[in-house]
């Protein structure tokens, strides 16, 4: 006969097994990596963990850290519903078991990228694009600018069937809105949006009151608190490219001038900037012969529209002035000989250097007449060369000037009461020659002369005495 077991004890021995066997179930950490369409780890997505059955818990909330990873400790093999929210919209949901290898969650984030071109079809930079959508928890929006290329991409963008329908797109520029606010679904648009804008383009010339161009001032167009600047250009453009329409307040600066005015854009416009003064750049003319001679002496003459200019180079070919810009038909001589014709363009500040060609080149030969007192006359002076004449001009305040190519040349001088005087010179520039004049002595003071008279003044006297001493006589 078998001892009898109470039913008690049975079932005590029943709870103490399975107390035993709660008891020695151990948790594990479990590691979950959420990553986005492009596997790139989503960072700061909301994440909720609950255990479905036998009755929904709740085990664990929180965030993704910056790679994307969040951790729970649970028992192995426990069923989790996972739970992913990203920007307001619920991007993934799974249903797996607890494994202490961990799992990867793929949610349904993408980029959105969108193109922004003008009516021409120009990419716009700078164009502030904007997409918001109402979630659950409120609305939301995410914004960026476009680039060089008219592009701008909202990185992570939720793709998830849950998302509303009611999302739009928005783009502005200078704080102007180009468009109507733009209905969208990237489920059915598609994930690569363009966007065409009315903008316009505005040409400001700037001039001078000469309406000469002025390079390099600072042109801005702004509304409100958003503005553009442009630089003009060597013409004096300044290119102040896809701009909404509006009321701007339109500004010019150079230097400490400055002119503003209020101009409405609603169409491709061009305006005229009229500051007040005349600029002028620093502008150096260097002249040299082929023979590598400095072109001195060289009487430049600049011709514009408005003005006349005259110069004289120096030694060393040089003449530096202060030129408006404009172009400028230039003319170069020595004395009365014209040696060249040509035209420049000014638009800065600037040295340029012109060859002649050396068979032109005329030294001027500048002779003085003195007396050998020192004493300024006034005479002729004649040149020759080798036994040949070749010039010939009057003093006028004791000087005269020549025009003579290189070479070894005979000046003589001539003036009336003076002797003849006469110098060798060789010339292969700009020459000075001083020639000092005797006086022609007088006939009366010849020597042989004063005793021709002398003795006729004698025999005179002698004659005349002897007649007076024959009357006595008689």
């Amino acid at each position: 006969m078998r001892p009898f077991s109470p039913p008690w004890l049975l079932i005590l021995a029943l709870v103490l097994s399975l107390l035993l066997l709660t008891t020695t179930a151990e948790e594990v950490q479990v590691e979950v990596k959420v990553v986005d369409e492009l596997g790139r780890p989503l960072a700061g997505a909301s994440v909720s963990v609950t255990r479905p059955r036998p009755a929904p818990s709740l085990l664990w909330t929180g965030k993704t850290d910056s790679y994307g990873n969040f951790s729970l400790s649970v028992e192995p093999g426990t069923p989790l519903l996972v739970h992913v929210d990203w920007m307001g919209v619920i991007v993934a949901e799974v249903l797996a078991n607890a494994d202490p290898r961990g799992f990867i969650i793929n949610a349904s984030v993408r980029d959105l990228s969108i193109k922004v071109l003008d009516h021409r079809g120009r990419p716009v930079q700078g164009c502030e694009v904007s997409a918001s959508w109402q979630s659950p928890t409120g609305p939301i929006s995410r914004s960026n600018s476009t680039n060089e290329l008219g592009l701008t991409t909202i990185e992570k963008f939720p793709s998830s069937a849950q998302l509303a329908l009611n999302m739009t797109l928005r783009a502005r520029r200078l704080g102007v809105e180009l468009t109507t606010p733009i209905s969208f679904d990237p489920r059915v648009d598609g994930w690569n949006l363009t966007l065409r804008c009315e903008l316009y383009d505005l040409r400001v010339r700037v001039l001078d009151r000469m309406r000469n161009p002025v390079a390099g001032a600072l042109v801005e167009a702004s509304m409100g608190s958003q503005k553009v600047v442009a630089r003009a250009d060597e013409d004096g453009f300044a290119y102040i490219l896809q701009l909404p329409s509006g009321l701007y307040e339109l500004e010019a600066t150079f230097e400490s001038y400055r002119w503003s005015a209020q101009v409405r854009i609603d169409n491709d416009s061009s305006v005229d900037i009229v500051l007040p003064f005349a600029k002028s750049y620093n502008v150096t003319l260097l002249f040299k012969w082929d023979d590598g001679r400095p072109g001195s002496g060289l009487r430049v003459l600049l011709r514009s529209g408005f003005s006349d200019l005259e110069v004289t180079t120096d030694a060393s070919g040089a003449s530096s002035l202060s030129l408006y810009p404009g172009v400028y038909n230039v003319t170069v001589s020595k004395g009365s000989s014209r040696l060249w014709d040509f035209s420049i363009e000014v638009r800065a500040d600037t040295k340029k250097e012109f060859i002649l060609n050396s068979s032109l080149r005329l030294n001027e030969l500048t002779v003085r007449l003195r007396s050998s007192e020192g004493r300024v006359i006034d005479g002729t002076v004649v040149v020759s060369r080798e036994g040949v004449e070749i010039s010939q001009a009057s003093t006028s305040g004791g000087s005269a000037k020549l025009l003579l190519s290189d070479g070894l040349y005979r000046v003589v001088a001539q003036a009336q009461g003076y002797d003849v005087s006469e110098a060798e010179i060789s010339l292969n520039s700009d020459q000075e020659l001083e020639l000092r004049l005797s006086p022609t002595p007088s006939p009366l003071s010849s020597p042989i002369v004063s005793i021709a008279i002398v003795a006729c003044v004698a025999l005179v006297t002698f004659a005349v005495a002897r007649s007076l001493f024959s009357k006595r006589r008689e």
